[in-house]
């Protein structure tokens, strides 16, 4: 019998909703025998600078730090993780890495850090939602 779950994306931002489809996407990957791949997207939006570190180095340091984050709640589940950082468009680098990698499904929170206030659900889950090749579960 063929898998239906290789590779579950799970992308991260360091909401409690997104810690919410970490977990959840690794109930998953255990019982289906998946890998996890972690996925934090640095959007550019908005421009601030602190001294002697520039902004594009907070950034990955900060993304960084989410990934790491991320990782730790998928230890207990003892599941194959890798994880990315991306530049861009957030929802638009989710569905391209999904798709550039054959993602099988994708996990995430209705609503992130952005404060996009529809009220059922987030910009970013919406529009990955709608443009994604694969299955999309929010949580």
């Amino acid at each position: 019998m063929e898998k239906i779950l290789n590779r579950i994306l799970v992308p991260v931002d360091g909401s409690k909703t997104s810690h919410i489809a970490i977990e959840y996407a690794s109930k998953l990957a255990k019982s289906s025998d998946a890998n996890i791949h972690l996925l934090h997207v640095i959007d550019g939006i908005g421009h601030w600078q602190t001294e002697g570190q520039n902004e594009d180095s907070l950034r990955k340091e900060r993304a960084n730090y989410i990934l790491e984050e991320a990782e730790n709640i998928t230890k207990r589940y003892h599941v194959p993780v890798t994880k990315s950082i991306a530049k861009g468009s957030v929802p638009e680098k989710i569905v391209d890495f999904a798709k550039e990698n054959g993602i099988d499904l994708i996990v995430m929170g209705t609503r992130g850090m952005s404060g996009y206030n529809n009220p059922m659900l987030g910009h970013v889950s919406e529009k990955v939602a709608r443009n994604a090749h694969c299955p999309v579960v929010l949580v």
